[in-house]
């Protein structure tokens, strides 16, 4: 499932989400016996969880990036400061798209993830965060608590 992460052909894109992301969902859904989520409902989590392992994926030469989201840069080509703005700028695309993307399923227990959402949103286009070098880190207690008000208030 994240063979993509490794060869980063933008044909793989989507069957990445289904079966790296959208998986996990399914299962709970199954376990907790929900109904199936949709692809749309866990595309915005898998969109950011991307995000987040951006820099890792880039220390070991990686970058699956499909090209409408780095504008075709690839940062591995380029000095610190020119990558540091390609991850910058790309991370801010696929953080868009992720805000962006429609909510066609409500939030139920097996998507409780997808709430972070805006959480990890914020952590990952802080101004001040070197997107080489310092994890978009959330505080645990935050995390819980998010995920504690969402499946209170769905």
């Amino acid at each position: 499932a994240r063979s993509f992460e490794v060869n980063g052909d933008d044909s793989g894109f989507d069957a990445y989400f289904n079966d790296a992301e959208a998986a996990p969902a399914r299962l709970a859904a199954r376990i907790l016996e929900q109904p199936k989520p949709s692809a749309d409902a866990t595309r915005p989590y898998a969109l950011v969880r991307l995000a987040l392992r951006l820099p890792l994926l880039l220390a070991k030469g990686h970058w699956p990036v499909p090209a409408h989201y780095s504008g075709g840069r690839d940062p591995r080509q380029f000095t610190e400061n020119e990558a540091r703005d390609a991850v910058r700028e790309t991370t801010a695309a696929i953080v868009a798209e992720a805000l962006q993307s429609p909510r066609t399923d409500r939030l139920s227990l097996a998507t409780l993830p997808s709430a972070l959402v805006p959480t990890y949103t914020k952590a990952l286009l802080r101004p001040s965060r070197d997107p080489l070098k310092q994890p978009a880190d959330v505080a645990p207690l935050n995390r819980l608590s998010r995920l504690w008000w969402a499946a209170r208030v769905g």
